[in-house]
């Protein structure tokens, strides 16, 4: 249960071996979307939020808006770490707790859903924030076919504590 843009929903997806699916209700809008994919790779959550904002236009996603970038090898540091991955190869500066996720198989995965992404467009600085000795921030990478969110949190030692790749 949550909501999209204040109307409430009910929501449940699902995936095994190569298939996925989500069905949302839009319990306020009478409005049900189901979306059935034999794909993996299919966008299914995507996909049904495009149905429901057809019939409902108070649904569509607001995308965030950038900021200015007043930390650039902050966003360099970001830059290199998706080049790395793209390339097959870890992440330069990754805490122990980061590296033990960035196995050489999540590597691959990664590493093909960038090439499928098509040439990098452009960076933006969507969030750049302070948390204690926690430096957190958090990018979208437009690529010519798709377009990533990038979370990126530094420990007080410029280790990589997450790196976080989604689509948006």
């Amino acid at each position: 249960m949550g909501e999209q843009n204040g109307h409430r929903t009910i929501l449940h997806g699902g995936a095994w071996q190569g298939f996925k699916s989500v069905m949302t209700r839009y319990v306020d809008d009478g409005l049900a979307v189901i979306v059935l994919a034999n794909g993996a790779g299919a966008r299914t959550g995507k996909i049904g939020d495009l149905v429901a904002t057809h019939y409902v236009p108070a649904l569509a996603t607001v995308r965030a808006r950038a900021i200015p970038d007043t930390e650039p090898a902050l966003t360099a540091r970001a830059r290199e770490a998706m080049a790395r991955l793209a390339a097959g190869q870890a992440p330069v500066g990754l805490g122990a707790k980061e590296a033990q996720r960035y196995t050489a198989r999540w590597i691959g995965i990664v590493a093909a859903e960038i090439g499928n992404a098509g040439p990098l467009d452009a960076v933006e600085l969507l969030e750049r924030r302070d948390e204690g000795p926690l430096r957190i921030a958090r990018y979208r990478f437009r690529y010519c076919d798709e377009t990533m969110i990038v979370s990126m949190t530094l420990a007080a030692d410029d280790a990589i504590e997450t790196f976080g790749i989604g689509l948006e």
